[in-house]
């Protein structure tokens, strides 16, 4: 599932303490301040911007999702400010590499190289430090997303929901194929827990969700409208 693939998303601090100090570790190689401190700011804002970017990259499609985890992902988050805070991060790592870009050109002849690169590296991480909120409520939802149940939306599906306590989850593991794991997937307390039985050549999903689902749907609550998606 493509939500496990998500790696964890660093902070606005992490990113530049990472690159600033690759960037450092360079510079002391070089010998000519001028070329160094360019190179400096080459340095810096390449590794943001790759680490910004990657971020983004990471996450999947979501217009593309199947109606299932649409739903779900939905009802955990939004899938529209997941969305917007993927947007807020490319254009940062888009004007990270246009303004250090800019600057890198502006040290070739520049009688002060020092003075330039300590603008670029303050104009570098004000934008990074302004979608500090954004990277961290990718990871939040990362860090949720990728224990997902992978459901297989295509493969015919056994709900078994109910009371707590009466025996779904023994049921489960009493019907599913002995070489299918069977696994709980966290939601908030609670966890809906996915067995696979195989019929011949196919195999049938077992789902244990928690709560009641012959409720009306306005008095269901998060955990039973996931179970129900």
């Amino acid at each position: 599932m493509e939500f496990e693939k998500i790696p964890t998303i660093p902070t606005a601090d992490e990113i530049l303490d990472r690159s600033l100090r690759r960037a450092a570790k360079n510079k002391k190689l070089k010998t000519n301040r001028d070329l160094a401190n360019e190179d400096f700011i080459r340095s810096v804002y390449s590794s943001v911007y790759d680490k910004l970017m990657d971020s983004v990259q990471k996450f999947p499609n979501f217009d593309e999702l199947s109606p299932f985890y649409t739903d779900i992902v939905n009802l955990l988050f939004s899938i529209d400010k997941i969305k917007h805070s993927l947007g807020a991060i490319q254009w940062a790592g888009e004007k990270v590499r246009e303004v250090g870009g800019m600057y890198a050109r502006q040290m070739r002849g520049a009688p002060d190289t020092n003075a330039l690169r300590k603008q670029a590296t303050a104009r570098i991480a004000s934008i990074v430090q302004q979608v500090d909120n954004d990277l961290k409520y990718l990871n939040e939802a990362r860090n949720v997303l990728r224990k997902l149940p992978d459901i297989r939306p295509d493969e015919f599906t056994v709900v078994v929901a109910g009371y707590p306590n009466v025996g779904k989850s023994s049921f489960i593991n009493l019907v599913s194929s002995a070489t299918s794991e069977v696994a709980g997937y966290a939601f908030t307390t609670k966890r809906i827990i996915v067995g696979h039985h195989e019929v011949g050549r196919d195999r049938i999903q077992i789902v244990d969700t928690p709560g009641i689902l012959d409720r009306p749907v306005e008095e269901r609550n998060d955990i039973e409208q996931q179970a129900l998606s």
